[in-house]
């Protein structure tokens, strides 16, 4: 057992999976394979889906994990929905252990009682990672993820775009139209909805994005993140940022729709 260890190019451990599930569901809305970069300082990963509309950034520091070694930086990668599965038999307490050895992703789940599972890894780009845009928003919301759900929710009942403008007085207005008719939503930071934290308009800002993305995005990561941070200027892309326990980080970008 000891030789085996010693063999590892990387291990991860987590109290729960809760970690795990959240990443997971957070890749799977854009791409069907993960390529990871760990080093000593963390885990990283970055991916832009094939239509190029939406980016994921994830950052996971070595202070999340209960136990952490990399000792040279390693790139790996594997089918998410295969790893999906295996993490998804792991109990609510159950710890969960990662293992990187020669092709193989080791994971154990440890309990009620130990599951050991082994996935073949898949081929990992040597080169470098899609870059992230650098941009300057001229308005910030921040609040909780059930609120924003809410609000996607309310936007796709008519279509599946949502405008979202912002006013010098701190008002959000967000509408669509679609073949049925048209939908409005107006919140500003008078309004007393709870866990509605901040408004921040230094410039007036006026897009619209793919509800659609955006729903799957806060449905996949919302639960595990008390607040989720959107920021956006007119006609540019949408920056999410959900912070997750234990300085873990998941920015999610999304290119803006061309309205005629």
């Amino acid at each position: 057992m000891a030789k085996e260890e010693v063999q590892l190019q990387f291990s991860a451990t987590t109290r729960t999976a809760d970690l795990w599930k959240s990443i997971s569901s957070a890749i799977m809305t854009i791409v069907d394979e993960a390529h990871f970069e760990a080093t000593s300082e963390g885990l990283q990963f970055r991916s832009m889906d094939p239509s190029h509309i939406a980016l994921i950034d994830i950052s996971c520091p070595a202070v999340a994990f209960e136990k952490y070694e990399c000792p040279s930086q390693v790139k790996f990668g594997f089918r998410v929905d295969d790893f999906a599965k295996v993490i998804k038999r792991a109990g609510t307490s159950d710890s969960v252990e990662l293992g990187l050895q020669d092709s193989m992703l080791n994971i154990k789940t440890s309990g009620g009682y130990t599951r050991s599972y082994k996935l073949r890894l898949i081929e990992s780009s040597s080169g470098s990672s899609t870059p992230l845009p650098k941009l300057e928003f001229g308005s910030r919301l921040v609040m909780a993820p059930a609120i924003l759900d809410r609000i996607l929710s309310d936007i796709e009942v008519v279509s599946d775009k949502i405008t979202i403008e912002t006013t010098e007085d701190k008002k959000v207005i967000c509408s669509t139209r679609g073949d049925s008719g048209e939908a409005t939503v107006t919140l500003d930071d008078k309004s007393g909805i709870e866990n509605l934290n901040e408004i921040s308009v230094t410039k007036p800002s006026k897009a619209t994005y793919s509800s659609e993305f955006m729903s799957k995005m806060v449905k996949a990561v919302g639960a595990s993140s008390e607040k989720v941070t959107a920021e956006f200027t007119s006609k540019m892309p949408l920056k999410l940022i959900f912070a997750l326990p234990n300085a873990v980080k998941i920015e999610f970008f999304m290119a803006p729709r061309v309205e005629d």
